[in-house]
């Protein structure tokens, strides 16, 4: 498990990544909204600093193209699930 910096909502923005056996997943809070912040570049809200949250932004969207499994706190297509690694 690892705590990335991931700023630009706020100041202090982080996600967690938990990998394991080549499967990644980001729990990434407020970093964006839903898919369409990070896939669309559509910043989340009232934003602390823009530069910084659309490098997190494509930080996030590299990730999932990259496989990993994207939780956003505000995203409704975010269901109950188990997700094993």
């Amino acid at each position: 498990m690892q705590i990335i910096a991931t700023p630009g909502h706020t100041a202090g923005s982080l996600t967690v990544l938990v990998s394991q056996h080549g499967k990644a997943v980001l729990v990434a809070g407020d970093t964006g909204y839903g898919k369409k912040s990070w896939r669309e570049g559509r910043l989340p809200g009232p934003v602390f600093d823009k530069v910084k949250m659309k490098n997190s932004l494509h930080w996030v969207k590299n990730m999932e193209e990259g496989g990993a499994v994207i939780l956003a706190s505000h995203d409704p297509e975010v269901m109950e699930q188990t997700i094993e690694l």
